[in-house]
């Protein structure tokens, strides 16, 4: 789920290049689009991340309170904690799910994902990130 009808269009024209549609129920929705109903897991994407921690939509806190309440079996929740941590609902969000050692940081997958993301958008890189500062010097455009 995504607050944001573009990631969601984003999402769905890369899982239409994939298999998994064909191996997996996946369904990928927006928030509104998705009220009233519930999934076994459900992973949502707070989308926003920015160094003045301006989190725009994801301040209208009912729509977030609705998603995160519709997940059966597991919730996975992504999104940067230093943007979305200064807002008082996801302050308290990130704090519950640190108590209950739920928390986890991309930079814990940093030598899983980096290299395959590099691989993925530089397919004749050689270069390996395998350290957080490396991250900030490259650009993926």
């Amino acid at each position: 789920l995504s607050p944001y009808n573009d990631q969601v269009k984003t999402l769905r024209d890369l899982f239409d290049k994939t298999n998994l549609q064909n191996e997996y129920s996946i369904e990928i929705s927006t928030i509104d689009s998705f009220q009233g109903r519930e999934m076994d897991i459900i992973y949502i994407s707070l989308v926003r991340s920015n160094d003045e921690a301006d989190i725009g939509f994801l301040s209208d806190i009912r729509r977030m309170n609705v998603a995160m309440t519709r997940a059966k079996l597991r919730l996975v929740v992504l999104g940067d904690s230093g943007t979305i941590g200064n807002h008082e609902f996801y302050k308290k969000f990130l704090e519950h799910v640190e108590l209950h050692d739920s928390y986890e940081s991309a930079w814990d997958y940093h030598e899983w994902f980096f290299p395959y993301l590099v691989c993925k958008v530089y397919p004749n890189s050689t270069k390996i990130i395998n350290e957080k500062k490396e991250v900030s010097s490259i650009n993926f455009e």
